[in-house]
């Protein structure tokens, strides 16, 4: 392993199809996350083995704060990086606005494989488009490579 977190990215970006619209991101959660616990690295074999161990509950954590974030065609990116555990569930909420359209406050919650984990060492990417009649999710994984003498915004 190169790092003893998984990397969690999110894209976040509005179709075509509301681009007269406005919408605000207004919460962005991973559900029944562990932030921290006991990380240990045996060493006592050629290859090195990393388990972390968690303390307290799991709890929805705040992916990004903010009060509210206008999304555009152009794609809104910011993520965390959490130690290895079961996949849970995104959970966001947006507010929609425009002139043919009344406001209203949209919660979303996309469950994902939770017999698969976020491992260690690996980037999770998720590209996140909201259309007028559904949400898209594509994802991807990648190893999570060091990148010597740069520093990585995250």
């Amino acid at each position: 392993f190169k790092h003893s977190g998984a990397w969690i990215v999110f894209n976040v970006k509005l179709a075509s199809d509301l681009s007269g619209a406005t919408v605000n991101l207004d919460k962005f959660q991973l559900a029944n996350i562990f932030k921290g616990g006991k990380f240990t690295v045996d060493n006592t074999s050629y290859a090195l083995n990393a388990s972390w161990e968690f303390t307290g509950a799991a709890a929805d954590y705040e992916v990004e704060s903010f009060a509210t974030k206008k999304l555009s065609t152009t794609a809104y990116t910011f993520g965390a990086i959490i130690p290895e555990q079961a996949q849970t569930s995104i959970k966001f909420q947006y507010t929609l606005n425009g002139s043919e359209v009344a406001p209203q406050t949209v919660p979303y919650e996309h469950f994902l494989n939770r017999f698969e984990k976020w491992e260690m060492g690996k980037k999770y990417v998720y590209n996140i488009t909201i259309t007028f009649n559904e949400i898209e999710i594509e994802p991807s994984v990648v190893d999570w490579d060091s990148v010597n003498g740069t520093d990585i915004n995250i």
